[in-house]
């Protein structure tokens, strides 16, 4: 269950746009998208996911309900438990024109290096679409375990 949903959501996760709150406007710089994703990242470790699902993009809303969303995330965030580091690594923004089964626009992820109350690192992407309000929404939020391993020789 969790995997289908992680696979659902990871379609939407080629782009993103912001929580509506109090967050980035308009595109601009790297920094408002760092702002934005560090807000929603807040909201997702106080729990507070209805907050973040109210604040979805309209057509990422759309795929899933949000009592569904809630429940499905808190078994995701309860899976990893509590992060005690949290650096971002990286923004990749994507236009997008439409052909891929999303809406058309500008879209961004944010990828971090995480690190678990357990020392595991993992590695989190929250994707966003630059919506036609002018603000950064959410459209995905993938956790994904970092493999470590040395390389054979």
């Amino acid at each position: 269950m969790i995997l289908t949903f992680l696979k659902n959501f990871a379609i939407l996760s080629i782009a993103a746009t912001s929580v509506s709150l109090a967050y980035a406007d308009v595109g601009g710089s790297p920094n408002d998208l760092l702002q934005t994703s560090n807000a929603v990242l807040t909201k997702l470790d106080n729990g507070q996911f209805a907050d973040v699902w109210g604040g979805m993009a309209g057509f990422a809303k759309k795929t899933i309900a949000p009592d569904q969303f809630n429940a499905q995330i808190a078994q995701v965030r309860r899976s990893l438990g509590q992060a005690t580091k949290r650096d971002w690594k990286m923004i990749l923004r994507i236009a997008v024109d439409g052909s891929q089964n999303i809406p058309s626009g500008l879209y961004a992820n944010v990828f971090y290096v995480t690190t678990l109350a357990t020392g595991q690192p993992i590695e989190e992407r929250l994707s966003f679409r630059l919506d036609e309000d002018g603000w950064w929404r959410l459209t995905g939020y993938i956790p994904a375990a970092i493999n470590e391993s040395a390389p054979e020789k």
